[in-house]
């Protein structure tokens, strides 16, 4: 017996939908969250985002969009098969919001060129946009929630964070594709082969003409891998590589103790043509000495979804993850990397990257990020403030940046992050984690209340037995809790994990 399954379905069920978004179901929400605000980034240089009750909403000043562009079915249509140091990578990010708000039960509006839509999902995947008024700002408004799945917009207020410095404003180079990429760009593009080259940098107006003159009016995907494979060499004589410092930068940070940027080239092998692919890229790392070491890594600007693990021992920090393996002996230290480049192998749908082209590169700048972190330590002997005198000082401040200025929510360890910088500068040292959030936020908050819009990270899981469900226990995930009809006599409290499977039957019944 054989059953037949069309790929969009594995979208609009929370089950198949991790394997799309490349992501498990626990980081659904935050890459929601963030594939709105890249678009919105990438489409207007800025956005706003927040929450209005159980809603969580991104705005841009752009051009607006096409509510029919949240279809589950569609086709894998974007203009992000050319290739530019842009956030976005395989342009599948609105399928994946669609499909999570779809999957969970939630529901998601679109407001754009003077309309607001409700979404609705039809059995064959299609958006079906229903019309509710008008809408009187410029740009675009998303709100959408996700049912009972609370929306951490944590990797979303990271790519805000780190949207400033330098752009790239120019076209996409014919360097930066394989023999085999740049027949696939040909065959999925609806235009003429002139219009395609116009689209390359320094092959505008007569040039892309003359590039072109033998397919005048052929369509792109009308030509075959050698004919393609001609062009991208006429191409390449036409112009030249692009230098990797136009591909922009995010720039030093006064946040950042120690900050090294280098920039360079590596090359993609072609399988079955002649041509490689040569991808310049930037590499910024910044680097603070701590106790806890801890990595971020973002591409062009934006988190990567992938996770790369950092830890210290035996003098060395030692990285793994994303293809990452390395070693670099330096002190222990928090370190944010960004790589500026206009492609990056991925291994996931999810966009996580192949970071194995660049690791060289990456040891050697945190190598000396770190060193330079070290030598801004203040000079031993001077009198400094406590960290309990540095926090209250600087937490009024650190609250403001933690939640843009009280428009969205903020966890307790983006707080420690928002106040790290001010202890270090102040004491010469890094504040520990858990005295920062036992004793000085704890006191505070026992004096003062808890902090508005804070909100602790999950610690433990809450079987419901009556749904089935595992609740993990956290702020947000408690204040979205309802009690059911029925009530339950009984508690069972374990402090450890790992024991679930053997109190348990593979049904979920006490045994």
């Amino acid at each position: 017996m054989l059953f037949e399954r069309e790929d969009w379905k594995l979208f609009r069920n929370m089950e198949t939908l991790p394997q799309k978004a490349g992501v498990p179901k626990s980081k659904l929400s935050m890459l929601v969250c963030k594939e709105l605000v890249d678009n919105a980034l990438d489409l207007g240089g800025d956005c706003e985002i927040g929450y209005e009750g159980d809603f969580f909403y991104v705005k841009d000043h752009g051009s607006g969009l096409d509510p029919e562009l949240f279809s589950i079915n569609r086709p894998l249509r974007s203009s992000k098969y050319l290739r530019l140091p842009t956030r976005g990578a395989l342009g599948n990010g609105l399928r994946v919001v669609a499909g999570a708000v779809a999957a969970s039960g939630g529901e998601l509006y679109v407001s754009t060129r003077g309309e607001t839509y409700k979404i609705h999902w039809q059995k064959d995947g299609r958006a079906l946009p229903e019309c509710l008024g008008a809408y009187h700002e410029e740009g675009t408004k998303i709100s959408f929630s996700l049912g009972k799945m609370p929306i951490n917009s944590y990797w979303a207020r990271l790519a805000m964070d780190y949207a400033q410095g330098e752009t790239y404003l120019g076209k996409t180079s014919p360097y930066w594709y394989t023999s085999e990429n740049f027949f696939e760009l040909f065959q999925s593009f609806s235009g003429s082969v002139r219009e395609l080259i116009a689209q390359f940098d320094g092959c505008t107006g007569r040039k892309a003409g003359k590039i072109a003159v033998n397919y005048t009016k052929t369509p792109a995907a009308a030509l075959g891998f050698s004919e393609t494979e001609g062009l991208l060499g006429e191409l390449r004589d036409q112009v030249k590589n692009v230098n990797p410092e136009r591909l922009g930068r995010i720039g030093q940070l006064v946040d950042w103790d120690g900050y090294c940027k280098s920039s360079a080239v590596f090359k993609v092998r072609t399988m079955k043509g002649n041509q490689e692919a040569e991808i310049p890229f930037v590499l910024e790392v910044y680097a603070a000495l701590s106790d806890t070491p801890h990595l971020t890594v973002l591409l062009n600007k934006s988190p990567v979804t992938g996770e790369v693990n950092i830890y210290h021992r035996k003098n060395e920090l030692n990285l793994f993850g994303c293809g990452l393996t390395c070693n670099v002996k330096a002190k222990p230290a928090v370190v944010l990397i960004n790589i500026m480049t206009p492609y990056i192998p991925i291994v996931t749908d999810g966009k996580e990257p192949d970071l194995s082209v660049i690791k060289a590169e990456i040891r050697d700048g945190i190598k000396k990020a770190v060193s330079r972190a070290q030598k801004s330590l203040p000079t031993p002997g001077i009198k400094t403030k406590s960290q309990k005198e540095v926090v209250a000082d600087c937490l009024e401040n650190a609250i403001a940046k933690a939640s843009g200025n009280g428009e969205y929510r903020f966890s307790l360890r983006q707080l420690y992050y928002a106040v790290r910088p001010y202890v270090i500068r102040e004491t010469g040292k890094e504040p520990d984690y858990n005295y920062f959030c036992r004793d000085l936020i704890g006191s505070y908050e026992a004096d003062h209340g808890d902090i508005p819009l804070m909100y602790r990270d999950e610690r433990g899981t809450l079987y419901h037995p009556h749904c089935g469900q595992d609740i993990p226990i956290g702020t947000i995930a408690v204040e979205n809790y309802q009690k059911p009809a029925w009530t339950f006599n009984k508690v069972l409290y374990i402090e450890k994990e790992g024991f679930f499977n053997v109190l348990f039957g593979s049904s979920g019944n006490y045994k």
